[in-house]
């Protein structure tokens, strides 16, 4: 869990297909995908802190948006 998930790393809310998710650079090709529970919900069978943060993906642009 983390106290305060937005103040060190940059990220938007993604929408669409991968709407609940956030993106955020990691250089300048590669990206991370994570969702924070408080924004998106907590995913179903997990009980977890709102402030939890689920790391889903990372790897270069076209690896994580499949474009």
């Amino acid at each position: 869990m983390c106290q305060d998930p937005y103040r060190h790393c940059k990220s938007e809310a993604l929408t669409g297909k991968l709407s609940g998710l956030r993106s955020a650079r990691l250089t300048g090709s590669f990206r991370l995908l994570f969702q924070i529970c408080e924004e998106s919900g907590i995913p179903a069978g997990y009980d977890l802190p709102p402030k939890t943060l689920l790391f889903h993906t990372v790897g270069t642009h076209e690896e994580v948006y499949g474009k």
